[in-house]
């Protein structure tokens, strides 16, 4: 049986971003993208298998939040199956969880999608709308948020800059502003139920994203006190980095 949100966990922290380490990331997804990444982070990308990142997180006694990959249309590059996400899940639930991911430019397909990753058993649906190029704001996109709504996935989008495309001619084709924090306020606004997550604190644009997370969160306030909604029904916005800290048990 899953374990539900609200059940206690033995972890010092849960480790909110995790790529998969393996070639069909690192090669096939990001074919042509690493070694330009690598040069920013000046650091090599660590290659492992499944269960040596089980074994590496159980170690630290941390839970990683795997991510699957899809910008097929943008990149030409192959995606990483919600499939795989989710076996490694079950082969290692004790050190994964994970997150779909769906390509928005493909439309009713995609909306399916988001219906097959909650049927998998993953959490929510990552984003990144620079290297699928697309604005999260444009409504032809919405219909794939209002699926993650109905089936009660989160929807964690990267935003800010990347260190995918940095210090390339063009920056790869890549566009930052697509991740813009303040693309995700209409998102918000328009999909009440829908738990968002903002990768990276939108830096370098960290200031208008907390005035967007300030004001979906008074928005939670207007609805909590309307007798006709509830705290799901409230639009809440998470700014997390790759790594949080899980709070000690409260001794009241």
């Amino acid at each position: 049986m899953a374990r539900g949100y609200d059940e206690p966990v033995s972890l010092r922290a849960v480790d909110f971003h995790v790529h998969l380490p393996t070639p069909d990331w690192l090669e096939g997804s990001m074919a042509g993208y690493l070694e330009a990444a690598e040069a920013y982070f000046r650091s090599p990308a660590q290659r492992e298998s499944l269960q040596e990142l089980a074994a590496r997180y159980r170690q630290l006694e941390v839970q990683a939040v795997l991510l699957a990959w899809d910008a097929e249309t943008a990149t030409g590059r192959p995606r990483v199956p919600n499939e795989t996400v989710a076996a490694a899940c079950r082969d290692y639930p004790d050190a994964f969880t994970g997150l779909g991911s769906v390509d928005p430019h493909k439309g009713e397909a995609a909306v399916a999608e988001v219906a097959n990753i909650a049927s998998l058993g993953l959490r929510g649906v990552k984003f990144h709308p620079s290297l699928q190029a697309f604005a999260p704001d444009d409504p032809a996109y919405w219909p794939v948020f209002a699926a993650c709504e109905q089936h009660g996935l989160l929807a964690l989008f990267h935003t800010g800059t990347s260190g995918i495309g940095a210090r390339q001619p063009g920056g790869q084709g890549i566009r930052i502003d697509f991740a813009h924090p303040l693309k995700l306020d209409p998102v918000a606004a328009a999909h009440p139920g829908l738990t968002i997550v903002a990768a990276h604190f939108g830096w370098p644009w960290h200031c208008p994203g907390s005035s967007c997370g300030a004001a979906t969160s008074r928005s939670s306030r207007r609805n909590a006190a309307s007798p006709n909604s509830t705290a799901s029904a409230c639009r809440p916005m998470s700014w997390t980095r790759c790594c949080t800290r899980t709070p000690p048990a409260s001794s009241g």
